[in-house]
C-alpha cells in the first residue's frame, strides 16, 4: 500500500506510465506474491504483469474515473502444479485490492480536478494578456504585484521594471493625493467610484486612464487591489474636439453678428481714403495709399473669418508671388515693431509663382512674426528668407521664419498647432494664431516644419508647391476713369451716417443725384411719395433697425417694378423671389465697385 501511495502522490502523470507503475505492486500484496499476476485496466488503456490470465477464481475490483470511464483491478493465483488448485483469497487481500481501486478513482478525480484548474488558469492568463485594459493588482504596502501585456502596449513601459515599484510613481503629480486616497478607500474595504487618472508613458506623455479598482480579501483583510485602466485619450481628445468645435461654432456666430458691424466701420474709412487720395498731393498720396491697402486687408479679413465660420473652403485662389506679400509684411513689421528687434529679409530673385490667396498668405506671415516678436523680450533679430528649392513634386517656394528667441521645449513644440493652446499669460493669446496658420497651410497644399530649443529660437519653414517657373512682372499701366453718371437720381440707405455722407459724396463727384434715407421705413416713404421712375436705382443695406432693407426693397419694387435695387451686407444674404432682379455689393465697398456696379445696372451692354 505504501507504493501504491507513492506512486499516485507523484502528481500529473500519463495514464499508460501510471498503470504500468502500479500493476506490479499488486502481486507483491499477495500471500504467494510468486504465484500471483495482475491486471488494471481504464478505458482502453492497461498493463499488466507477466503470467496473467482470467481464469473463474479470479478477483476482480471495478471503478470509475471523475470522467465516467469504467476501470478495473484483477489478480489471479496460477495453479500450484501439485493439483491442490488456486489458493482462495484472503479478506486482507481483497480488502486490499478494494482499497487500491478507491484510491485509483480518487487520484483519477484529483489528476482531472488539477487538469481543469490549469486549463482554466490558462484560460484566466490569456484572457488578462489578450485584454485592451491594463489589469493590475497592487500590494497594500502600494507596489505593484502583478500587470498583464497592455501595460507595456498602452504605456510602453516593461513590466518587469515596474513590479515590486510604487504606483503613484507612474501618476501624474497632480493626480497623485486623489489616487493616494481612492486607495486608502479600498484599503478600508470600500469601493470608490470609477475615476479618471493620468498616467506616465515612457516617453514622457501622459495617457488619461478610467481606472476602476476592487479590494481582494482572505477572511476579512484586504490582501491585494485588483484594478482594471482603460486608456481613454482618444475618447477625451475627441472631446476637447467637439468642446473646441462648439467653440468655434459660437465664434462664427459671433463672427456673423458683429461682421456687418465692422464692415459699417471699414466702408465709410475705405470710401474716404479713397477720395482722399485722389485729392492729395504726391507726399501724401503714398501715405494714404498704405491706409487704404491696410483697410482692404481688414476687409478681407473679416471675409475670410466669415468664410471660416460657415464652413466654407476657399476657392478663390489664384497664382500669387511671394515676393509682394514679403515687401508688405517686411515694411508694416519695421514700422510696427519695437526697435531693438532687426528685422532682416532675404528674398531670392528667381522665384515661380504659387496657387493662394493673398491675405492669407499676409497673415501666416505676420502670425509667425509676431510670435518671434513675442519670443524675443529684450530684442534679437527677427529674420523672414523666401527661396527657390526642390521638391518631390517638382520646383517649391520655401518661406522661413527665424528669430533668436527664448525657444521651446519638446513638449510645448508637440502641442504649439493645437487650437487653443498657448504659452502666454492670461489676456496675451488665444491660441489660435498657429492652428489658423496650420490649417491655411494645410488648404494650401502646402506643408510646415519647426525646429526649436529653450534658449536656441525658432525656425518654422513652410514650403509651398510652385504652379509656375518664373513670375511675370505685374504690368503697370495709364490710370483708367471710372464711368461717368448723366445725373440719374440714387437713393442710399443705411443707418450708418459716415456710410451715407462719404457715398453720397462719391456719387456726386461721379455725376448722380443721391439722395439719403437713414432706415428702411423711410426709404420707402420717399420712393412712395415720387412718381414711379424718380429714382433710378437704390443702394440698401440690408440689415438696419426699424426695417430691413430687404423688406423695405420690397415695398419699393411694389411702387416701381423697374427700380433697380442693389443689396448691400458685409455676409451671405438671401433675397425673396418677389425681388428678382436684384444686384448685390459687398462691404464694406470701394468707389470703383459701386460706381461701376451702378454704371451695369444702368447701362446695360
Amino acid at each position: 500500500m505504501r507504493g501504491v501511495a507513492s506512486v499516485l502522490q507523484r502528481g500529473v502523470q500519463s495514464r499508460d506510465v501510471l498503470l504500468s507503475d502500479l500493476v506490479p505492486l499488486l502481486p507483491l500484496a499477495m500471500e504467494f506474491p510468486e504465484r500471483a499476476a495482475a491486471r488494471i485496466r481504464v478505458g482502453d488503456d492497461e498493463a499488466s504483469t507477466p503470467g496473467f490470465r482470467q481464469t473463474s477464481s479470479m478477483l476482480r475490483v471495478d471503478f470509475t474515473t471523475a470522467q465516467g470511464e469504467i476501470g478495473s483491478i484483477e489478480v489471479m493465483y496460477s495453479d500450484s502444479g501439485d493439483g491442490s488448485g488456486s489458493p482462495a483469497f484472503l479478506a486482507e487481500e481483497q480488502a486490499m485490492i478494494h482499497t487500491v481501486a478507491e484510491m485509483l478513482h480518487v487520484d483519477f478525480d484529483r489528476q482531472q480536478a488539477e487538469r481543469e484548474l490549469r486549463e482554466s488558469e490558462t484560460r484566466y492568463r490569456e484572457l488578462i494578456e489578450s485584454a485592451r485594459d491594463v489589469i493590475f493588482t497592487i500590494e497594500p504596502d502600494g507596489t505593484f504585484q502583478s500587470l498583464n501585456q497592455s501595460f507595456e502596449t498602452i504605456l510602453g513601459w516593461s513590466r518587469a521594471e515596474w513590479i515590486g515599484r510604487r504606483f503613484a510613481e507612474i501618476i501624474h503629480p497632480d493626480d497623485r493625493p486623489y489616487a493616494q486616497r481612492m486607495f486608502q478607500t479600498v484599503l478600508d474595504g470600500s469601493l470608490p467610484p470609477v475615476h479618471e487618472i493620468r498616467t506616465v508613458r515612457s516617453s514622457g506623455t501622459y495617457a488619461v486612464c478610467e481606472v476602476t479598482v476592487a479590494p481582494r480579501s482572505v477572511q476579512g483583510q484586504v490582501v491585494a487591489i485588483l484594478g482594471i485602466a482603460r486608456d481613454i485619450s482618444e475618447r477625451k481628445a475627441l472631446e476637447e474636439q467637439l468642446r473646441r468645435n462648439q467653440r468655434v461654432e459660437s465664434i462664427g456666430t459671433l463672427a456673423s453678428g458683429i461682421a456687418h458691424d465692422l464692415n459699417n466701420v471699414l466702408a465709410p474709412l475705405l470710401l474716404s481714403l479713397e477720395m482722399l487720395e485722389r485729392r492729395s498731393d504726391e507726399k501724401s498720396k503714398a501715405t494714404i495709399a498704405l491706409l487704404r491697402k491696410g483697410t482692404l486687408r481688414g476687409t478681407a479679413i473679416v471675409k475670410q473669418v466669415l468664410a471660416f465660420a460657415r464652413g466654407n473652403e476657399d476657392e478663390s485662389y489664384a497664382p500669387q508671388q511671394m515676393r509682394y506679400v514679403i515687401d508688405e509684411v517686411v515694411t508694416l513689421v519695421r514700422q510696427t515693431f519695437p526697435k531693438n528687434i532687426d528685422v532682416l529679409k532675404h528674398v531670392a530673385a528667381d522665384l515661380p509663382l504659387i496657387r493662394g490667396d493673398t491675405t492669407q498668405i499676409h497673415q501666416i506671415v505676420m502670425n509667425l512674426c509676431v510670435n518671434a516678436r513675442d519670443a524675443m523680450p529684450d530684442g534679437g533679430r527677427l529674420t523672414i528668407s523666401v527661396a527657390r528649392v526642390a521638391a518631390e513634386s517638382g520646383a517649391a517656394v520655401r518661406l522661413t521664419v527665424t528669430d533668436t528667441g527664448c525657444g521651446m521645449t519638446p513638449e510645448v513644440r508637440e502641442r504649439i498647432f493645437e487650437p487653443f493652446f498657448t504659452t502666454k499669460g492670461v489676456g496675451k493669446g488665444t491660441g489660435l494664431g498657429l492652428s489658423t496658420v496650420y490649417s491655411i497651410v494645410r488648404n494650401h497644399g502646402a506643408t510646415i516644419d519647426v525646429n526649436s530649443a529653450p534658449g536656441k529660437g525658432t525656425e518654422f519653414s513652410i514650403t509651398f508647391p510652385a504652379i509656375a517657373e518664373t513670375a511675370p512682372e505685374p504690368e503697370i499701366g495709364p490710370e483708367q476713369s471710372l464711368p461717368r453718371g448723366s445725373g440719374e437720381r440714387i437713393l442710399i440707405v443705411d443707418d450708418e451716417p459716415a456710410i451715407l455722407r462719404i457715398a453720397q459724396d462719391a456719387l456726386f463727384a461721379y455725376g448722380y443725384i443721391a439722395d439719403t434715407a437713414h432706415d428702411g421705413e423711410e426709404a420707402s416713404r420717399m420712393v412712395s411719395a415720387h412718381p414711379p421712375g424718380t429714382y433710378a436705382l437704390v443702394v440698401t443695406d440690408s440689415q438696419m433697425p426699424r426695417m430691413s432693407g430687404l423688406d423695405s426693397a420690397i415695398l419699393m419694387r411694389r411702387h416701381d417694378p423697374a427700380l433697380h435695387i442693389v443689396i448691400c451686407s458685409g455676409s451671405s444674404v438671401s433675397a425673396s423671389p418677389e425681388l428678382s432682379p436684384v444686384a448685390y455689393l459687398a462691404k464694406p465697398f470701394n468707389e470703383e465697385e459701386l460706381v461701376t456696379l451702378i454704371h451695369r445696372l444702368l447701362h446695360p451692354a
